[in-house]
């Protein structure tokens, strides 16, 4: 299974949550694997990491956590884009925008996420399958 990179997110946060998701659907080849930002398994990988100065816990990005590097804010939504199924990976194109406007909407949306789009427990695993992507 060719692996993309490891996901990790505010689990508390509905709009982080319903992102999850999306990916789930739209990634039958199963690139991505996904961790809440607050557990175990993402505390584990920030050790095991080349990244320990990454505050995981003040985080109000997506992360995506590749092999040797850390992507975040817009780099990495545009590349989980990039590694969904079409027409969803033509998204991942979006990274000739300028990187400022793009980090600044992101952070934005971070920012605010919560007032726009609640909180909410836990994300719901529905599959065997799908519990085997989360770690």
């Amino acid at each position: 299974m060719k692996s993309y990179g490891i996901i990790l997110f505010d689990g508390e946060c509905s709009l982080c949550n319903k992102f999850v998701w999306f990916v789930i659907r739209h990634d039958p080849s199963m690139n991505f694997r996904f961790a809440p930002i607050r557990s175990e398994a993402a505390a584990q990988l920030r050790i095991e990491g080349n990244f320990s100065a990454l505050n995981l816990i003040e985080s109000d990005s997506i992360l995506l956590v590749c092999d040797e590097f850390v992507l975040q804010q817009s780099d990495a939504v545009f590349a989980i884009a990039g590694g969904l199924r079409f027409p969803w990976s033509l998204l991942g194109i979006l990274r000739i925008l300028p990187r400022r406007l793009c980090d600044a909407i992101y952070r934005w949306i971070a920012r605010n996420r919560h007032q726009m789009f609640g909180k909410c427990q836990a994300t719901t695993i529905d599959s065997k399958e799908t519990a085997s992507r989360f770690l």
